[in-house]
């Protein structure tokens, strides 16, 4: 529509700005869907129940819904892993240095089908630009690292942080040579590559 906040999505909200950044890539998906979760269920219930309503979909991404509470993104976090460890999904999230400090177990996000993007700045979407830019393509043709992404800001990071996301298989999105470039290109499950 024009005016999506007639269909109950503000200009300004985290959905539609992260689907705004998802269909801003090049190449990009061809159609997107946007699924809600009722105020009292859990992710794993909501996407439960949205695959029992339509199910021809492949990639997830997580909205955060709760502003500065690290504690209950991380909380949905968990639950995203727990609804897609049976479903043939990938999934991506973002996430920011308060929320990586609110973790107390990387252990309970590591799945072979979720990845995660390190971010500074808490309007970005990089995981959904990711995903905008390598669904398009045939899986396994292409590797995720090193791709280019609109609508994102580059992180300028020291070199503590880049180990420390390294080492718990987080992605970034970088400043190399004033291009940004998507680094590692790994799922949460032991570092395997997306």
């Amino acid at each position: 529509p024009k005016d999506p906040s007639k269909k109950g999505f503000a200009l300004d909200s985290s959905v539609y700005r992260m689907a705004q950044t998802l269909m801003a890539q090049n190449p990009k998906v061809p159609k997107a869907k946007i699924g809600l979760r009722l105020k009292d269920e859990t992710v794993e219930m909501a996407l439960n129940a949205i695959m029992k309503e339509d199910a021809d979909f492949y990639g997830v991404l997580l909205v955060n819904e709760h502003g500065n509470a690290a504690d209950k993104y991380i909380a949905d976090l968990k639950s995203l892993v727990l609804a897609i460890k049976s479903r043939r999904v990938l999934a991506g999230a973002d996430i920011t240095e308060e929320q990586l400090k609110a973790i107390t177990s990387l252990d309970d996000l590591t799945e072979r089908r979720l990845f995660i993007m390190y971010k500074t700045k808490p309007d970005d979407y990089p995981a959904a630009a990711w995903m905008g830019r390598m669904l398009p393509l045939a899986p396994g043709s292409a590797s995720w690292a090193f791709k280019q992404l609109e609508g994102v800001k580059k992180d300028k990071l020291n070199t503590d942080i880049i180990e420390k996301l390294k080492k718990s298989h987080i992605n970034r999105y970088i400043d190399i040579n004033d291009r940004g470039v998507t680094m590692e290109g790994k799922v949460m499950g032991k570092g395997e590559y997306i």
